[in-house]
């Protein structure tokens, strides 16, 4: 009787060892193969860093084939943008721009990117969170000293689409765009010639338009 209540018993673990073992090996094979690069670093386009107009560094590290985690500091001058803006002014409703306008922007973001061919190459999007520190002024005209100054804060939640094209399995391009949503806070400070200087409390929630291209290298 022994005897057979030990047979028994080494047959009940022989059937679950076969029970398990398919679904284990099913599990390893169902999971993603580890990333061929696993670090690459990218930069903005190099036109935009002369004066210092804009300057952008993103950091990426893939978690598999198609999933990777991408870190970016910019900085860039309200100058650029300003004189961006009063050109598409000048051509959509023939309004003339602003004197002049000076200071920055900078911001840093963390954010998620999904690639449905591969890391670094086709389709992307991407979700991310980012912190934005905003120091500009506005001049009123060329005659006087009027000039409006801004020191904001903005929290943000993004959401972006792109396309990399990925080369020689080592250097990349992408180009991005997209939107965020979030909460600015902070001052204006409004100079006038005549009048006494005013303070506005900024304390609102927009959206802004987010684009950008870069340009990368795959570390290993």
């Amino acid at each position: 009787m022994r005897f057979a209540a030990t047979l028994l018993v080494l047959a009940t673990f022989a059937g679950t060892a076969a029970a398990d073992g398919p679904s284990v090996v099913h599990a390893v094979a169902a999971s993603d193969p580890p990333p061929e690069h696993r670090f690459a670093l990218a930069v903005n386009e190099p036109l935009g860093w002369i004066g210092a107009g804009a300057l952008g560094l993103s950091g990426y590290g893939s978690i598999d084939q198609h999933q990777v985690i991408r870190l970016n500091v910019a900085s860039w001058s309200h100058q650029r943008t300003s004189e961006a803006g009063d050109a598409f002014a000048a051509i959509v409703a023939g309004a003339d721009g602003g004197a002049a306008a000076g200071g920055r922007y900078t911001t840093a973001s963390a954010s998620w990117m999904y690639f449905p061919r591969r890391a670094y190459d086709g389709l992307s999007l991407e979700l991310g969170a980012l912190v934005q520190v905003r120091h500009t002024f506005d001049d009123y005209d060329d005659l006087s000293f009027d000039r409006t100054t801004t020191d904001t804060t903005r929290y943000a939640g993004s959401a972006m689409i792109g396309w990399s094209w990925l080369g020689w399995d080592r250097v990349f391009a992408s180009l991005q765009v997209g939107a965020s949503y979030g909460h600015d806070g902070g001052a204006q400070l409004h100079q006038v010639e005549t009048k006494m200087d005013t303070i506005t409390s900024i304390d609102r929630f927009s959206v802004q338009g987010e684009a950008f291209m870069r340009f990368g290298v795959l570390l290993n």
